[in-house]
């Protein structure tokens, strides 16, 4: 192998290198979309059947970068002490954008209310979720239903 061909060589390893490393590193932020979507709808459906089983009112609150659970103590909303259900923030390359009954959802300011709430009857407050990366039309939606069921549709522009 002459000094030539192998400079061809360490060219080519080099090129694909560097295309494999800018592949990876731009699936970074949309590869985490779908195990958040799954992570928070996961601890929604176990929210609302906590609600249930508790007998008492718990709700989420969407905020940006993140969510808060909730739960009613008689006389207001307070987050909820379980470390499952502790506060979380999203990777900032991310976002949310709630609707409920139709209508988008200030997530800009917290109130210390829930948007979101499951009534220990089984019922919830109908909304709409989706999770995607900022500035990128495709992303996951997360669908509460008036009687509590949950639907995580994958990828949606």
């Amino acid at each position: 192998m002459t000094l030539l061909e192998l400079l061809v060589v360490l060219i080519l390893v080099g090129v694909i290198a560097a295309a494999v490393t800018l592949s990876v590193g731009l699936a970074g932020p949309a590869a985490k979309v779908p195990e958040e979507a799954q992570r928070l709808a996961r601890l929604i459906q176990l929210q609302c059947q906590e609600s249930v089983l508790r007998t008492e009112e718990l709700g989420v609150q969407i905020q940006e970068p993140g969510y808060l659970f909730l739960r009613w103590n008689g006389e207001g909303w307070e987050p909820r002490a379980d470390r499952v259900f502790q506060p979380y923030r999203l990777d900032p390359s991310m976002e949310l954008a709630l609707s409920i009954d139709g209508r988008p959802a200030n997530t800009a300011t917290a109130d210390d209310q829930p948007q979101v709430v499951c009534y220990s009857s089984g019922e919830m407050t109908s909304f709409e979720l989706s999770i995607g990366v900022v500035q990128q039309p495709r992303r996951y939606l997360l669908r509460g239903a008036a009687d509590g069921e949950l639907t995580l549709a994958g990828w949606q522009s």
